[in-house]
């Protein structure tokens, strides 16, 4: 399962050295003397958000016409170059979907998708979630569905709630 993921990742990061082994992948990537997306402690104005929007996008296309499904987006999991570019790190969850779907429960809480909650079975549209609850707190300033340490509320707000948004949206 390590080479699609492996050719995959190449496609959306510059990758410098590679170790296989029967379980682990290690990646050499190109250092990134920055900050996550989450450590900008700051709200962006949808304007100034529209660019790491699309490099995301892009970069989770690249990996779902691999095949590949990253199963972890998540602000800590997205790195910002000095030159405000993007680059998706951590791929320790991804996974390449030959039967079309997944039933692994897997991800962080205040990003995934209520079918990998119900294990009703994901794809990359689970992907396309995470980067929904990204987007909105990179504008807002927190996930949609947080809730402060109570996991199982977080569960039932994924599950139930609509997301609201502040006004000016």
């Amino acid at each position: 399962y390590a080479l699609p993921i492996l050719l995959a990742v190449r496609k959306v990061c510059q990758v410098y050295f590679e170790l296989r082994t029967n379980h682990h992948l290690v990646l050499k990537m190109h250092a990134i003397f920055s900050r996550g997306a989450r450590s900008t402690n700051r709200r962006l104005e949808a304007e100034a958000a529209v660019p790491w929007a699309a490099e995301l996008v892009l970069a989770l296309e690249t990996l779902h016409a691999s095949g590949v499904t990253d199963r972890d987006l998540k602000p800590e999991n997205i790195l910002i170059d000095g030159g405000g570019h993007i680059t998706i790190v951590d791929f320790g969850l991804s996974k390449v979907l030959r039967s079309g779907k997944a039933y692994t429960l897997c991800g962080t809480l205040d990003y995934m998708a209520p079918e990998v909650l119900l294990n009703a079975g994901h794809d990359e549209g689970a992907d396309w979630w995470s980067l929904g609850n990204v987007l909105y707190e990179i504008l807002v300033g927190l996930p949609p569905f947080y809730t402060q340490g109570d996991d199982l509320h977080t569960v039932e707000r994924i599950l139930h709630r609509e997301i609201s948004w502040p006004e000016k949206y």
